[in-house]
């Protein structure tokens, strides 16, 4: 079914032109590359060679009524066949059109043979010199970032300014990796759309992001394994949804009991601050939606949930300021990661973090006493109170960031240990 001496139009537009050679071999030609090989009804098998980037490799192409459908390697050695390369056969008339067409353009020999080879950031990032040159000049190309973040996303980071706001890239990228929105232009970070499909895919699907009592009761009955890590991750991507998503009644509910647990249980006062963290950061969104869609009916809904997110604190029967009162000796710390230490004021002399933490709980460790839930909410309810005096104390006497560094990476020593 191959054509001879009839150009086929492949996808960036330029043309290949197959002819018969001697005892049947056939011959392609196109652009600065030549493949040639034998036909098997109508697979050629067939090895190519470009000129312009001195590529060589092995190339299979079955050939159609309309075209023709190829895989193809670099190098010489059997081994599977990555790289994909479509033709359509076509006259005169539509090779022409083929050239005004507003298609995307094809990937070159180099960034298939590129991208054949696995590439990741820290790869890209030795050859990103700046400058327009080389694979620089990539970054500008959308069909080939569609391609490269298949592979890392992160790739997404050196796109230009233009494709950075392409929501059809990025939403790939999303699809790839829901981390990918970081990348992306600031209008598209708080785009509502995108946000849901990055939660959507977080849980897989949207049958069931809807806050559970699970959800919250997991921060005070956790396993003799817990880390919290994980279910305020799904507890903050659930909060999220229920906002975007304009589920108030539901918002009002998780509101109430994310207040009795907190005040039940003074510990956990650090999940409210994580939940406000998360909410400040789509203030945006919603001052976006309201903005877009100037009716009584949407801007009344968030003035209601505005409210319910400013009286997360005020609602409180205690002040965490004064439960959690925490501090770090910096005058301790010299040139050894070993000294750091913390107080209940700024006078005590300082304990080691774990054991900070066990003298304020009256814990002993001990199956009867010991808790790793009671433990890990206390740490970080007394980490973000510690963290803000911190920073008031410094920004009266000049911040330190060693000792912020030092202060920070002693907790992460302390668990390792």
């Amino acid at each position: 079914m191959i054509k001879l001496n009839i150009p086929y139009i492949i996808e960036n537009g330029d043309k290949v032109t197959f002819t018969e050679g001697k005892k049947g071999s056939i011959t392609g030609t196109y652009n600065e590359a030549t493949l040639t090989g034998t036909l098997e009804g109508n697979l050629l098998k067939a090895t190519f060679h470009n000129t312009k980037v001195n590529a060589s490799g092995l190339i299979e192409i079955t050939f159609h009524e309309n075209g023709f459908d190829a895989k193809w390697k670099n190098g010489a050695e059997p081994g599977p066949m990555r790289g994909k390369w479509e033709g359509k056969l076509s006259d005169l008339d539509s090779v022409a059109d083929s050239h005004t067409s507003e298609s995307a353009p094809a990937l070159s020999v180099e960034q298939m043979q590129y991208l054949e080879e696995g590439i990741t950031l820290e790869d890209f990032d030795e050859e990103y010199q700046g400058g327009d040159d080389g694979k620089v000049s990539w970054m500008k190309e959308k069909t080939f970032l569609m391609e490269a973040i298949k592979q890392d996303v992160r790739i997404l980071k050196h796109a230009s300014d233009e494709l950075k706001a392409d929501r059809e890239l990025v939403k790939e990228a999303i699809k790839n990796d829901i981390n990918a929105i970081d990348y992306a232009d600031e209008k598209l970070q708080s785009d509502p759309e995108l946000l849901i499909d990055k939660i959507i895919l977080y849980f897989k699907d949207d049958q069931n992001i809807s806050i559970i009592d699970e959800d919250i009761d997991i921060f005070v009955d956790g396993s003799e394994f817990y880390d919290p890590l994980e279910p305020i991750e799904k507890l903050l991507f659930k909060v999220e949804y229920l906002l975007l998503k304009k589920k108030k009644e539901e918002f009002i509910s998780f509101h109430n009991k994310i207040i009795e647990l907190v005040n039940e249980h003074h510990e956990c006062f650090w999940i409210i601050q994580a939940i406000l963290n998360v909410l400040n950061k789509i203030t945006v969104v919603i001052d976006n939606l309201v903005y877009y869609n100037e009716n009584e009916e949407t801007s009344k809904y968030y003035d209601e949930v505005s409210e319910l997110i400013n009286s997360f604190e005020t609602k409180l029967d205690f002040l965490p300021s004064i439960e959690f009162e925490t501090y770090f000796n910096d005058s301790e710390i010299y040139s050894s990661w070993d000294e750091v230490k913390w107080t209940s004021s700024q006078e005590d002399e300082g304990l080691y973090f774990t054991e900070f933490i066990m003298n304020k709980t009256n814990m002993e460790w001990d199956t009867e006493s010991w808790s790793n839930v009671k433990f890990y909410n206390y740490s970080i309810s007394c980490v973000w109170i510690g963290l803000q005096n911190y920073s008031l104390k410094q920004s009266r006497e000049g911040f330190d960031e060693e000792n912020m560094s030092v202060c920070l990476y002693s907790l992460i020593d302390e668990k390792y240990d």
